[in-house]
C-alpha cells in the first residue's frame, strides 16, 4: 500500500529524545520517595538500578524545585548518619473537590496527598451557582490557611458522579444533577478562579485513591483491581488495569457496572432501562427491603446497619439479600475483568463481616480466583482523597511515547 494512502495523522505521535530519559525518571524517583520516605539517595539507586550520579542529578533538581527535602536522619547506631529524603509537604498546595447530591466537600493537601483540612457547603442547583459556591469555599480555605494573595493553589481535582470527558473536564451526564450535564466545569473553574482544574468520574478517583494508598503500604501492589462503590442511590466502579485507571476508548466512561442488567424487566433505572444492578444493591434498595414506606435517610440507614449487627432480624435479612445481589454482580464483574482484587466502598462495607460469606459464595465458581476487601477509607473519604490525588497525579506520572 502506498505510504501516502495511510492515515498517518489520525493520532499525534510523541517520540522520545535524549532529554526524555530525565522526564521519565523524575516522576519515578518522586514516587519512590513518596512511598518509602525517609529514603536515601543510595537506596534510590539500589531500588532503581540507576547510576548514583543520575539519581543525584534528579534529586538535586527536585530539591531546587522545593518538592523534596533532604535532612540528616535520626541516628540509630554508631557511624555516619546518612541524609534522608522526603516530600516537602508545605509546597505544591492542591485542593480536592467531591461533588455529592446534597453537599460538596473541599479538601486541602500538600505534596504527600494527605488531607490536612476539609470544608463542606451545600450543592447548588445550577452550574453558575456551583462555580460561585466553589469560589467562596476556596476563599474561605485561603483565609483558614493564612495564605497571602501571592500564594496560590497549584491544582484542583474534582470528583463527579456520572460521565465526564476526562480530556476536557466537561461533565457529560450526572444522574444526581441533570442540570450540570454538558457543563465544562474544569474550564469554567480555571477561567473564573484562576486555578487549573481536572475532573473525573468519582469512582475513577476512588480507584486512584486506593492505588495511591496501596502503593505506599505494600511492597507488591496489585496492578489489576476494581474499586466498587455502593452509594446511597447508585453503584459504580473504577477499574485499574496495568496500574492505571481505565477510562474507556474515548475517556468518557468505563466500568459503569451499576448499569449491568441482572434482572430483565426489573425495576426502572435512572439510565432509562430496567433491571440494573444498582437498583438491587444501592443503600436505597437495601433500605426499601427494610422499611419500604419510610423515605431513605442516611442516618437511619446507619442505624439499620447497627441493628443488623445487634439482633434486628429484619435488618439482617435486608442486608443479606443485598449481599446476594452483590455476589451475583461481582461474579459477572470478575469473569469480565479478572482482577486480582475487588475493593468495596460504601456504607454497606461497615457490616462486611456479616455479608462477606454470602457475597463470596452466592455465585462462586472454581474458575474465579480473587480477593475482596473493604476500602481503606469510607466512601466519601475515598472520593475526596481521590480528587486530591487527581490534582497531584501529573507530578507522579511519567510521560508516554508512541
Amino acid at each position: 500500500m502506498p505510504i501516502k494512502s495511510l492515515e498517518l495523522n489520525r493520532t499525534p505521535i510523541r517520540t522520545a529524545s535524549p532529554s526524555s530519559v530525565r522526564a521519565v525518571n523524575r516522576p519515578i524517583i518522586l514516587e519512590l520517595i513518596r512511598c518509602h520516605q525517609p529514603i536515601t539517595r543510595a537506596d534510590l539507586a539500589r531500588i532503581t538500578g540507576f547510576f548514583r550520579s543520575s539519581v543525584s542529578d534528579i534529586v538535586d533538581e527536585l530539591i531546587a524545585d522545593d518538592l523534596v527535602i533532604e535532612e540528616r536522619a535520626v541516628p540509630t547506631k554508631r557511624g555516619r548518619v546518612p541524609m534522608s529524603l522526603g516530600l516537602n509537604d508545605a509546597t505544591y498546595r492542591v485542593l480536592g473537590l467531591n461533588i455529592r447530591p446534597r453537599q460538596c466537600q473541599l479538601a486541602y493537601a500538600g505534596l504527600s496527598g494527605t488531607i490536612q483540612q476539609t470544608w463542606t457547603f451545600p450543592t447548588p442547583g445550577s452550574s453558575k451557582k456551583l462555580v460561585q459556591s466553589i469560589g467562596k469555599a476556596i476563599t474561605n480555605a485561603r483565609e483558614a490557611l493564612g495564605m497571602s494573595r501571592s500564594e496560590k493553589f497549584e491544582r484542583l481535582g474534582i470528583a463527579i458522579p456520572g460521565h465526564v470527558d476526562v480530556a476536557t473536564g466537561c461533565i457529560l451526564w450526572t444522574p444526581t444533577h441533570p442540570e450540570l450535564s454538558n457543563f465544562p466545569i474544569a474550564d469554567e473553574i480555571t477561567k473564573e478562579l484562576g486555578i487549573p482544574a481536572t475532573a473525573d468520574n468519582d469512582c475513577n478517583v476512588g480507584a486512584l485513591s486506593e492505588l495511591w494508598l496501596t502503593k505506599k503500604e505494600r511492597v507488591s501492589c496489585p496492578s489489576e483491581f476494581v474499586f466498587l462503590n455502593v452509594s446511597d442511590f447508585g453503584t459504580g466502579a473504577g477499574a485499574v488495569i496495568h496500574g492505571e485507571v481505565y477510562l474507556g476508548h474515548d475517556a468518557h466512561f468505563a466500568a459503569e457496572v451499576g448499569h449491568m442488567i441482572i434482572k430483565p424487566g426489573g425495576d426502572a433505572c435512572r439510565c432509562g432501562r430496567n433491571g440494573c444492578w444498582e437498583r438491587y444493591v444501592s443503600n436505597f434498595a437495601t433500605w426499601a427491603r427494610y422499611k419500604k414506606r419510610t423515605p431513605y435517610d442516611a442516618e437511619l440507614f446507619e442505624l439499620m446497619l447497627d441493628g443488623a449487627r445487634n439482633g434486628d432480624n429484619r435488618a439482617r435479612q435486608a442486608i443479606l439479600e443485598t449481599a446476594h445481589y452483590l455476589g451475583l454482580g461481582l461474579s459477572n464483574l470478575i469473569f469480565f475483568f479478572n482482577p486480582s482484587e475487588v475493593v468495596l466502598a460504601g456504607r454497606i462495607a461497615k457490616v462486611w463481616d456479616l455479608i462477606e460469606d454470602d457475597v463470596r459464595h452466592a455465585f462462586s465458581s472454581p474458575q474465579l480466583h480473587y480477593s475482596i476487601r473493604p476500602a481503606k477509607c469510607s466512601a466519601d473519604d475515598s472520593l475526596l482523597h481521590g480528587a486530591v490525588c487527581l490534582a497531584l497525579r501529573g507530578l507522579f506520572t511519567a510521560p508516554k511515547f508512541g
